[in-house]
């Protein structure tokens, strides 16, 4: 999820804009917006009636701040042609693409997507955001796509960096079942708003978030810890927003991060002891001075992170008409589980020149990685030119290096 240093997160929320819709739906919806103003995140819609519309309005009702995007070329075509709302938006974008069209604007616009019901339109939306690897929240018993998507995922067989977050209410909450309901080492409270009055008719009558619905899931004694930073296993929808905006995210590191990406290369690179020439290896693997020196020549880190820690760091560095990826490094208790390749994918679409990297000629697992996704071993030769000609490296690390670059 990219986001950039002190921009607010933008969750784009994709759903049924034509329809029958249930009050259960709508008021799912409009408590989904009101988390994302409460979590003091953007909401983006496709200025679209429905759900989205319910999700703007619930937004409003807590002093969010709300953009549509707009299929038609100007007012008069959002209103008359697309019979779009324009109460409840502070801003209304006017992409002149049409509906189809404006989907890859409203995706691209947000940080996460969550979808909310939907049908053809929605699946579009979707299969956009998933090719894209953006971060998914699903809001299941909305229906519609929601009742399906598990299935569309598992059949697609595609690994692309997107995450989903499906958020199940219980079928319970809806037949009068008493609570609370155990699953797991979860116990669960009933969610304030599958049990709550219709959302109110317009902001003036909205009133605060109850108590009792601040706190949605409470851990049960089990003898197995859940892993830390593992999502709980039961989040209400009115949770959902606040849950997925602390999950992970990919930004641009700064000075404040200066100890943490130092702290992750020297853990990380602990992999290489005994593995790459003993000449080759130190202790520290980088120093303070030297990590100071890369930054100074324009090496540009980019971090990924999850519940406000930094767990991977992956640099970029333009020289000449090519951009190298360098110091590219997962904290070692972290490693396979994908962080590296969503750096690596999320930096691909950004890039547009020529990527080139190099690592140790040793280091199998690393040369393995990058060969993955989509990268290839250069000639002995052509490595010996390309190390001279973009790095500046002593003569032994040229000696003991490969060099990969994108393709065949």
């Amino acid at each position: 999820m990219e986001q950039a240093q002190g921009m607010k997160l933008k969750i784009g929320v994709m759903g049924s804009a034509t329809g029958v819709m249930s009050r259960r739906q709508r008021e799912l919806a409009f408590h989904l917006g009101r988390a994302i103003a409460g979590a003091d995140c953007i909401t983006i819609t496709g200025g679209a009636p429905g759900l989205p519309y319910e999700a703007a309005r619930g937004a409003k009702s807590a002093g969010g701040l709300v953009v549509g995007i707009s299929p038609g070329l100007s007012l008069w075509e959002h209103v008359n042609k697309y019979h779009s709302p324009t109460e409840h938006h502070d801003v209304l974008i006017f992409t002149g693409s049409g509906l189809m069209g404006r989907e890859v604007v409203n995706i691209r616009s947000s940080d996460i997507v969550v979808i909310v019901g939907g049908r053809s339109g929605t699946l579009g939306e979707f299969s956009i955001a998933y090719d894209e690897g953006k971060l998914i929240g699903v809001l299941e018993g909305t229906g519609g796509i929601t009742t399906e998507l598990r299935d569309i995922v598992k059949a697609v067989r595609k690994k692309t960096g997107s995450k989903l977050i499906y958020d199940p209410p219980t079928p319970r909450a809806w037949s009068g079942g008493s609570w609370p309901i155990t699953r797991g080492s979860t116990t669960c409270a009933p969610p304030a708003l599958w049990t709550s009055s219709p959302a109110p008719a317009g902001p003036k009558r909205a009133g605060p978030p109850s108590r009792r619905s601040a706190t949605m899931c409470r851990r049960a004694p089990s003898a197995r810890p859940e892993r830390r930073n593992s999502p709980p296993r039961c989040i209400s929808g009115q949770s959902l927003a606040r849950h997925i905006v602390k999950m992970e995210r990919i930004r641009q590191c700064d000075a404040a991060d200066f100890e943490a990406v130092l702290e992750i290369i020297n853990d990380a690179s602990r992999a290489y002891k005994g593995v790459i020439p003993a000449d080759r290896w130190k202790e520290p693997y980088m120093s303070r001075e030297e990590l100071s020196h890369e930054i100074a020549h324009g090496v540009v880190f980019w971090g990924y992170e999850e519940q406000g820690e930094l767990l991977g760091v992956m640099g970029v560095q333009d020289v000449e008409d090519v951009t190298l990826i360098r110091h590219a490094y997962v904290r070692t208790a972290w490693r396979n589980r994908g962080i590296g390749g969503r750096l690596l994918s999320f930096l691909r679409k950004r890039i547009s020149r020529p990527i080139l990297i190099g690592t140790w000629a040793d280091a199998a697992w690393a040369i393995g990685f990058y060969q993955k996704h989509g990268f290839t071993v250069v000639s002995p030769e052509e490595k010996e030119r390309l190390l001279r000609k973009y790095w500046n490296i002593p003569e032994r690390q040229v000696e003991t290096s490969v060099v990969l670059r994108e393709g065949g």
